[in-house]
């Protein structure tokens, strides 16, 4: 959506956002002095305090509506919208029928209770007024609603550590408006394996969300040390469940497209609901940590990545990555090789992180969550080496891996695309990466 302007000149672009953010400043410390008070209610003193707070809080959340007024917002469904302010009513541009000053602060009011009460503001529901969905999102960006506080496992692997990223910026597009708060525990703070150590945590932070990024990975590791990685992959996986029920934390479990290796061939792209035999010991642990998670937390949402890639290592001792396993293989034997029996799609976590606010918002399930691919290996970067100019001659042929049980992890998208997440194609993506980075 084009980004809307206020003025024609930079003087009066500087001038509203200062008003915006002095407004958003506001509204916030007041938001946050409201975590902290207490409420005595067989005090007519206190309520009689409570009830001019709550008076202050809405002059502050009305000015703040006015700074945004004419912006540009989304849903957390994605849809865009705008508003307006007239008199003591509020005109969404989406809707036919205005919602009243008085829903608001009905909604804003019902905001407070929850706020005070330590309840999590989960979504559009939680505020239980007409237009809900729109003035939550509206609420989280003038600072009305705390911070969204992420939980983030793994926060030192190649996927945790960008989510914490992502989530410690100041996204200021899109349904990702409300500000988060990122936990990121270490190993020492937070052993999954440990229950006592998971709840008590879980029960000192209290977050909203849980975005658990951590496991062993490493298929070889798997099979060579099963009670190990079991440990981890599952009894973690579980022991965090049991923690998130507890707490009504949201629960997004990072799961993996090796679910879908199995010993028996299979040719089109998989969905969700398919019968599945994972043939290593990763992928059955994987699919055993998503029944488990599910059995104790119907809310939680599994994503099924495949294989991700960024154009950087954020740590020297990161593991490669697509990306960076070609450009090494170019630059030390001036070519690479990929096996031929091998079809798999190959994301941008980029795209993944950008479309994790709508996760959150996701019913219950397991999701496919990655970008779409019908080439083997080899041939896609073949492909890829002919589109963005380079020699393709420098991709040779793997005919050994996976000769005996061709493996096809190829996935299906279309359940994610029905709630607004539509992943780049796998090919496409990596070329508009290439180009890119070599700019």
């Amino acid at each position: 959506m084009p980004e809307t302007k206020y003025g024609s000149d930079e003087d009066s672009d500087d001038a509203l956002h200062s008003r915006r953010e002095a407004a958003v400043s506001r509204l916030r410390a007041w938001t946050e002095r409201q975590r902290t008070s207490v409420s005595d209610h067989d005090s007519v003193e206190q309520t009689q305090i409570m009830e001019q707070a709550v008076e202050e809080g809405e002059m502050l959340l009305w000015e703040a509506l006015a700074a945004f007024e004419g912006d540009a917002f989304q849903t957390m469904k994605g849809l865009p919208f705008s508003y307006t302010l007239k008199g003591n009513e509020m005109f969404v541009s989406r809707k036919e029928k205005s919602i009243t000053k008085a829903t608001v602060m009905l909604a804003f009011r019902n905001a407070c209770e929850m706020i005070r009460a330590g309840e999590s503001i989960s979504g559009p529901k939680k505020l239980k007024t007409f237009g809900a969905s729109y003035l939550y999102v509206v609420f989280g960006r003038v600072g009305a609603l705390p911070g969204t506080s992420i939980l983030v496992t793994g926060s030192t692997g190649f996927l945790g550590s960008r989510v914490c990223a992502y989530f410690r910026q100041a996204v200021s597009h899109g349904p990702c408006q409300a500000g988060y708060r990122v936990l990121a525990p270490s190993h020492h703070q937070l052993d999954i394996t440990n229950l006592a150590q998971v709840q008590a945590l879980f029960e000192a932070e209290k977050p909203d969300i849980l975005i658990h990024c951590a496991a062993i990975s490493d298929v070889g590791a798997c099979d060579l040390d099963v009670e190990k990685s079991y440990a981890i992959n599952v009894t973690g996986v579980e022991n965090l469940a049991k923690a998130c029920k507890a707490c009504g934390t949201k629960m997004i479990f990072c799961s993996s497209d090796q679910i879908y290796f199995a010993a028996e061939p299979h040719t089109e792209a998989h969905t969700e609901d398919e019968p599945v035999r994972p043939c290593n010991t990763y992928g059955r642990q994987k699919l055993e940590a998503e029944q488990r998670t599910l059995a104790l937390c119907p809310d939680a949402v599994c994503l099924r990545l495949s294989w991700l890639y960024d154009t950087v290592r954020l740590r020297e001792q990161e593991h490669g990555n697509f990306y960076v396993n070609v450009q090494a293989a170019l630059q030390k034997d001036g070519f690479c090789t990929f096996p031929i029996h091998d079809t798999r799609g190959v994301t941008y976590v980029g795209e993944i992180l950008e479309y994790l606010p709508k996760v959150f918002a996701l019913p219950g399930g397991v999701y496919n969550y990655g970008a779409e691919n019908t080439l083997c290996t080899c041939e896609l970067v073949r492909n890829l080496f002919r589109a963005v100019g380079m020699d393709e001659a420098a991709v040779r042929p793997n005919t050994q891996a996976f000769q005996g049980n061709p493996r096809n992890m190829a996935m299906d998208g279309s359940k994610a695309r029905r709630f607004g997440i539509q992943f780049t194609p796998t090919l496409d993506a990596l070329i508009r990466i290439w180009q890119c980075a070599g700019e």
